[in-house]
């Protein structure tokens, strides 16, 4: 049977990239997702976005047991988890706690943000609700960046940054050679990091992506995030770096699980 990993976010443009990036373990030695650009779901397409894909943990022909992965609508859960946090750690530790107690599902949470530096950081940890409007879209977010930049020096150098934490319940076989980050009412938590290094433009470009991605540079690169195929994405973003460090642990996890 499919071990249900649950993937505690409220962002459909989150959901689809880690969907992409769990999927890709199922798509054979090319690591390629099947996925493209056009298939990306709105952010408000939660019907899109439920879609539940299944992850082989090692390839298409492994016999080892396999991920469902879910999203919170799909476990019924209804109820948001404040991120108020002073870390992305202790963001994504929240989510993974309190998504994983309400569930009882082996659960995946994310935070991540964006630094400028010739912002001190900012926006950082409030890189969603950067505009301080609460009815404020990515495009205004993007345009109250681009505007507190104005007078400051370019290049406008900038990093994603992103901390992944995977919460598993009582019940689930541990793995060996992993440090958890924290212990809490029985659920053990782990955690990994990505970072991209880029730098911020005034011109938005490319269609396949969110949030800042059309204004940010990669670094070494002549493109920004947004367009990235969603293969390349999925090798070079601070997202996908956190979550391909945490792969070997869910291939761990998979293999404890088809032994008990």
């Amino acid at each position: 049977m499919p071990i249900p990993l649950l993937l505690a976010t409220w962002n459909f443009g989150k959901v689809h990239e880690m969907r992409a990036l769990l999927a890709g373990l199922a798509a054979g030695p090319s690591g390629t997702s099947g996925v493209s650009p056009a298939e990306a779901p709105s952010a408000g397409d939660s019907a899109a976005a439920s879609q539940k894909q299944v992850l082989t943990p090692d390839h298409p022909q492994s016999h080892n047991s396999t991920y469902e992965l879910l999203t919170l609508e799909d476990a019924g859960v209804s109820f948001r988890v404040a991120e108020d946090g002073d870390t992305y750690a202790k963001n994504a530790a929240r989510k993974a706690l309190q998504y994983c107690k309400a569930s009882g599902l082996l659960t995946l949470a994310d935070d991540s943000g964006l630094e400028v530096d010739g912002l001190d950081g900012a926006p950082g940890l409030h890189s969603a609700r950067y505009s301080g409007n609460p009815g404020a879209n990515d495009a205004d977010r993007r345009m109250v960046l681009l505007q507190n930049l104005q007078r400051k020096p370019k290049p406008w150098t900038a990093r994603f940054r992103c901390t992944v934490m995977i919460a598993v319940p009582a019940g689930h076989a541990l793995p060996e050679g992993f440090t958890p980050a924290a212990v809490e009412d029985g659920i053990i938590l782990y955690q990994t990091e990505g970072t991209c290094e880029g730098e911020i433009i005034e011109e938005e470009r490319g269609r396949n992506g969110f949030g800042y991605d059309p204004i940010f540079l990669m670094a070494g690169m002549v493109y920004t995030m947004a367009e990235l195929s969603t293969e390349e994405k999925n090798q070079l973003s601070h997202r996908a770096r956190a979550v391909k460090a945490a792969l070997p642990l869910l291939r761990m996890l998979a293999a404890g699980a088809a032994q008990q």
